[in-house]
């Protein structure tokens, strides 16, 4: 049996950036799944989740004109920077509700924006093979 990919993506981030990873999600439509750091989860209902997720699907949708706009090649994710975190959102694709989120704590000491660098080129890499397979 194959690991989740929610597990796969949050064992390869915190082998790079220990526990300054706070979170992974994966979206598909009105399905996700979540992992969550025991802090981060305590700080977040099942129905909070759901607007985590829903707010990522409808940012997703408006990013097909963001790419249009600067024409500075594909667009290959989005980076929120928060106070406390980097939040990665990647899409599977710009015209699907599909993606991943990586929350990384920010005021910590080891993780830094290689790292956020490091994860897309993951994602773009190793991961985006892998969902391709699951279609």
């Amino acid at each position: 049996m194959t690991e989740p990919l929610v597990e796969t993506i949050w064992d390869a981030v915190s082998e790079r950036v220990g526990d300054e990873l706070r979170g992974v999600t994966r979206y598909n439509g009105l399905d996700f799944e979540m992992k969550l750091r025991a802090d981060v989860r305590a700080s977040y209902s099942n129905a909070e989740d759901r607007e985590l997720v829903d707010e990522a699907v409808l940012s997703q949708l408006n990013l097909g004109g963001t790419e249009d706009a600067f024409k500075t090649g594909d667009l290959q994710s989005v980076i929120h920077i928060f106070e406390e975190a980097w939040i990665l959102q990647w899409p599977d694709n710009l015209t699907t509700k599909s993606g991943i989120l990586i929350s990384i704590q920010r005021d910590g000491t080891a993780a830094s924006m290689a790292d956020i660098e490091w994860c897309i080129d993951y994602l773009s890499e190793d991961v985006s093979p892998q969902i391709e397979d699951a279609q």
